[in-house]
């Protein structure tokens, strides 16, 4: 549990007015900021937000709290799932009660990195991109996703930027052979999709090779990051599309997200190439959408 100091300390630091114009469009009127409420439809502005309480309310809706509440409610996020996401944003430590603190940035960066190195390899490799282009993807939806891929290059990225290969180890990217002592890619020539939390973080990745004896797709391995049974995949950018529809599409795999997406079915997301799992139930089940199950 994250201590009540560590979050009161958290609302004193941040400003609720940057927190709420990243979302929406605020405009000052005398003491306070006003903008259309973004939880209900209308047409004249009766969301406000005052600045030095830290605090918004409809006076159309009642909506109403502060920084935590808004970003739980827009983002459709838990408690500590809206907290440890403003934490990241402003750079903010957070204290648990068993002297156990955030440590979580480093290694999201770390991902994110390792995230940005596979794109750069797939620009560079018209094979594979033309592949995922025959298979329907458009230009626009491989950087969308922002799809990669792994080859040897890897290894010297990992090692020209000096990032931490025990944590990469740790996180999945990285294998690490007994009998060498060697690490070595576990995504060696494959496409990368990387896998994001419902906050838009990168927690893992799966991977889908073109040669046919191996393994089609790979995931990441589980880490403190990554539970293949309670993620899914494109979440972070269906669930703004859930909300507003009522409804989720759940279907098995990385390419039928981004193809339905593509076709304009933006509330579509995927089970990591496993069953559904009641630990999926949660995340399905935020906004009470209805759920429509898509499996080949």
């Amino acid at each position: 549990m994250i201590l009540k100091s560590s979050i009161d300390r958290l609302l004193q630091t941040i400003d609720i007015v940057e927190v709420i114009s990243s979302y929406v469009d605020l405009r000052k009127s005398g003491s306070n900021y006003m903008a259309c409420c973004p939880f209900h439809e209308e047409r004249s502005a009766s969301f406000s937000v005052n600045q030095i309480k830290g605090f918004y309310h409809c006076f159309g809706c009642g909506a109403s709290g502060d920084s935590i509440k808004f970003v739980m409610a827009f983002e459709k996020l838990s408690f500590v799932e809206a907290l440890e996401k403003l934490a990241h944003r402003f750079n903010i430590t957070l204290e648990y009660d068993k002297g156990v603190y955030y440590d979580h940035k480093e290694d999201y960066h770390l991902l994110e990195m390792v995230s940005s190195l596979y794109q750069e390899e797939l620009f560079s490799a018209p094979f594979f991109l033309n592949y995922l282009q025959k298979r329907g993807l458009s230009l626009e939806n491989i950087k969308a996703f922002k799809l990669g891929l792994c080859t040897n290059k890897i290894d010297y990225g990992i090692e020209n930027k000096g990032l931490n290969k025990d944590k990469l180890i740790e996180l999945g990217v990285l294998g690490k052979s007994d009998k060498e002592d060697k690490t070595y890619l576990r995504f060696l020539d494959r496409i990368m999709f990387p896998i994001y939390s419902p906050s838009a973080q990168v927690v893992g990745f799966g991977g889908r090779t073109l040669k046919e004896k191996a393994a089609k797709y790979i995931n990441s391995p589980q880490s403190k990051l990554f539970d293949k049974s309670s993620l899914l995949y494109g979440y972070h950018l269906a669930k703004e599309h859930i909300y507003k529809q009522k409804q989720v599409i759940v279907t098995e795999g990385y390419l039928d997200v981004i193809l339905l997406h593509q076709a304009g079915f933006k509330n579509a997301t995927a089970t990591l190439g496993t069953a559904l799992t009641p630990s999926h139930l949660p995340l399905l089940k935020k906004g009470e959408p209805e759920i429509l199950l898509s499996y080949d």
